[in-house]
């Protein structure tokens, strides 16, 4: 719970910084959708936001698409 607790904290903060990106999350899984400058920033911001907590992005789990 407290989990979830720090990742809607960080996570709304977020969306509210880049209203530009469109945020999907399930659990710990979190998809930005944008233009790809703007999703890189957003990135950036929240794996600033997770380590400041101690938190850590697993970049093996990172994807970017392009159609």
């Amino acid at each position: 719970m407290l989990f979830v607790m720090v990742h809607l904290r960080v996570i709304h903060h977020t969306t509210i910084a880049h209203l530009t990106c469109v945020f999907f999350s399930l659990t710990n899984d979190t998809h930005i959708i944008g233009f790809t400058s703007n999703v890189i920033l957003v990135f950036v911001r929240l794996e600033q936001k997770f380590s400041t907590l101690r938190l850590s992005v697993q970049l093996r789990k990172c994807v970017v698409w392009f159609p």
